[in-house]
């Protein structure tokens, strides 16, 4: 059989024995494998009614875990991707909803303000969550080399002559070549760029989809992120939603919880920019943000 309809089925049950069936319907074909994931059979996990389905179709720049009760399941999502409502219901309902990016917390709280949601910028160096920001002090302590870099990088011919778009995230610093002409040819004189200055001053570079960022060498990633809020939560199940290179240590973070027993699902977002590997590596894939505030509503419903 080549075609055919793909059905999941999400089901779990809260602490209190409610249970709740997620259902997704779809045509998927063998030909494309990212259309039906056929390269690994579903697996039903025992202990906390999560089924969690073979990799296939869908994910955010930012991402839902669901058990029904605020102490069992953690949702955690890269990007404003869920409308407020959406958001403010799945803060009400879960054990943590978290806004996890490369950017700054601040930003995260400015463009998606919702009581309730823990923002964790630079990859939850920087957090705000009750209206307190806390900042890991090594930030603090680099910020004078990361200033630096931004000014050795606004005169770097590289990054003059391509128009690269260099975004102060204050504790970082980030080349973007999305709206440049031909980035494909800018690449590597804007790498080069790019590990030139953090090695000068002493930082280090983290590619992304068309962007470099410079930041202090202060190891932290979005699976640490993921980590804190599932340890702080206390919650038995995680959701995350990704859409980029730097999701993969999300996502080996919640295999790792799954096999300690957690529920955990790996959500990705197709897109055009989105890492082959990326969609290979998840549970679920979704196609753009619209296939993210589908899934998250399923969820609150």
């Amino acid at each position: 059989m080549h075609r055919g309809l793909l059905i999941r089925q999400l089901r779990w049950e809260d602490g209190d024995g409610r249970r709740t069936r997620l259902t997704q319907r779809r045509f998927v074909h063998l030909v494309d494998m990212h259309l039906a994931g056929w390269r690994r059979p579903s697996r039903r996990r025992t202990g906390q009614g999560l089924w969690r389905s073979a990799p296939g179709s869908t994910g955010g720049s930012s991402t839902p875990a669901c058990s029904g009760t605020r102490t069992s399941t953690t949702v955690i999502w890269r990007s404003s991707a869920a409308a407020p409502p959406v958001r403010r219901r799945l803060a009400g309902r879960f054990a943590a909803v978290a806004l996890v990016s490369g950017r700054p917390a601040t930003f995260l709280a400015e463009h998606a303000a919702v009581p309730g949601v823990r923002y964790l910028g630079l990859y939850g160096l920087q957090e705000i969550q009750d209206d307190v920001i806390r900042v890991d002090p090594r930030l603090e302590a680099a910020q004078p080399a990361v200033r630096a870099a931004l000014e050795d990088l606004r005169v770097d011919p590289a990054v003059r002559n391509s128009g690269a778009h260099l975004e102060d995230k204050t504790y970082s610093v980030a080349v973007h070549t999305r709206r440049v002409p031909d980035p494909e040819a800018w690449e590597e004189p804007i790498d080069t760029a790019a590990h030139t200055m953090a090695a000068r001053h002493g930082l280090e570079v983290v590619p992304g989809k068309l962007v470099w960022e410079l930041r202090p060498a202060v190891h932290r990633d979005k699976g640490d992120a993921v980590r804190q809020v599932v340890t702080e939560s206390q919650a038995q199940a995680v959701i995350m939603v990704g859409d980029d290179l730097g999701d993969l240590p999300a996502f080996a973070v919640v295999a790792e919880l799954a096999q300690r027993g957690y529920g955990g699902i790996r959500v990705a977002v197709r897109s055009a920019e989105a890492p082959p590997t990326l969609l290979e590596a998840a549970d679920l894939v979704v196609d753009g943000p619209e296939g993210v505030l589908t899934l998250l509503q399923e969820a609150v419903t």
